[in-house]
């Protein structure tokens, strides 16, 4: 093989256009950084380097330096980058000059910027999402089995400190499970929720009852306690009314000659009989009569006996008896008499005598019909 070296123009030919090196050791390219590389009429098409700069051979193209083995795009913004520094066994994804992903040799797998998966994936071992408590997570998707915890009874939703805002549940709230207790949000009437929807359920701190919104006005839960109200109405000889069930009504029903009425404004019940008089004809007398005086008739349900004491006499009544006294407060019974009067040392003959203090027996002296008169 012929081989020429013309030292003018920086160049080696061969006749048959090819150049064999037959040696077991290497060939040195030039070396250099990007702003070494040959520049205007020294740049020409086909020459090869190492970039000192980018750890890399490269090759002009004859309208840009490009790299040499490996994936790089025209602009040379594009690539993949590997052992970078030397031997640091990390793989680089570049994209319009920027480093995207990457792969270190822990087999840590990096990515810059947003990330789009598309397709299956997946995950195992822990997962960690986002490095701050302000970072969003947005899930477009369902869930195709429970959010089951693994271990029992060990895990809260929220803190102190993080609670939720809403939370919207379209089944059953089941915490049958748990001895523990559910804590209804609560604060004063004042503090009631600006826009309210039926159903909803707090504690007021003002009336310390639960209440709920009913779609009209907020109302106490339950409606009294056991001190409000009483569970078992009893009647002598009759078996006990119980309110055993929390839809239970106790009814009043009105009986013969019995009306009842209800004011729901005054909470009142009006229980009267229907007719004239108090009851029935063998329950009590609807006619007085009074020798030598006018009868007195309870001639319709407004009318009341009224005993009136006379001069001398006193009415009392015990309504828990049932009974009327009457007593007189003039007059003298015998033991009385005995002592104004002086009745057991009377003599036969005997007369009465005011003496000036107290009437006296005296004797009759032959007083006349109008002597007794006038003593």
């Amino acid at each position: 093989m012929a081989l020429n070296l013309d030292h003018q123009k920086d160049r080696i030919t061969t006749n048959s256009g090819t150049l064999n090196i037959n040696t077991n050791g290497s060939i040195r390219i030039p070396v250099g950084n990007t702003a070494q590389r040959p520049q205007g009429a020294n740049q020409n098409t086909g020459q090869i380097r190492f970039n000192t700069q980018l750890n890399r051979f490269e090759g002009y193209t004859g309208a840009s330096w490009t790299h040499l083995g490996g994936v790089i795009d025209a602009d040379q913004d594009t690539y993949i980058e590997v052992d970078n520094p030397l031997d640091n066994d990390t793989i680089k994804f570049f994209t319009g000059g920027t480093e995207r992903v990457s792969i270190d040799n822990t087999g840590k797998f990096t990515v810059e910027g947003n990330t789009e998966l598309k397709g299956n994936v997946t995950i195992g071992g822990d997962i960690t999402i986002g490095d701050a408590d302000t970072d969003g997570i947005n899930i477009n998707s369902d869930f195709n089995n429970s959010l089951l915890p693994n271990l029992d009874n060990n895990y809260d939703l929220g803190s102190a400190t993080k609670k939720w805002r809403d939370l919207h549940i379209g089944r059953t709230i089941d915490a049958s499970g748990s001895t523990d207790s559910f804590i209804l949000p609560q604060g004063t009437d004042a503090q009631r929720p600006g826009t309210v929807q039926t159903g909803m359920l707090r504690f007021s701190t003002t009336s310390s009852k639960a209440e709920i919104y009913d779609g009209t006005a907020w109302v106490e839960v339950g409606g009294g306690s056991a001190s409000d109200v009483f569970k078992t109405i009893s009647v002598n000889g009759q078996a006990d009314v119980v309110a055993d069930g929390d839809s239970d009504t106790l009814t009043l029903v009105a009986g013969t000659g019995i009306s009842i009425a209800t004011n729901a404004a005054t909470d009142e019940i009006t229980i009267s009989t229907v007719g004239g008089g108090g009851g029935s004809a063998q329950n009590l007398f609807d006619k007085i009569a009074v020798s030598g005086q006018n009868n007195l008739i309870a001639d319709n349900v407004a009318d009341t006996l009224t005993f009136i004491a006379g001069t001398g006499i006193t009415i009392t009544t015990d309504s828990n008896a049932d009974s009327i006294r009457i007593d007189s407060t003039g007059g003298y019974g015998d033991a009385e008499v005995d002592i104004h009067l002086n009745q057991s040392t009377a003599a036969t003959g005997e007369v009465l005598s005011w003496n000036g203090t107290d009437y006296d027996w005296v004797s009759n002296a032959g007083y006349t019909d109008a002597d007794v008169d006038t003593h």
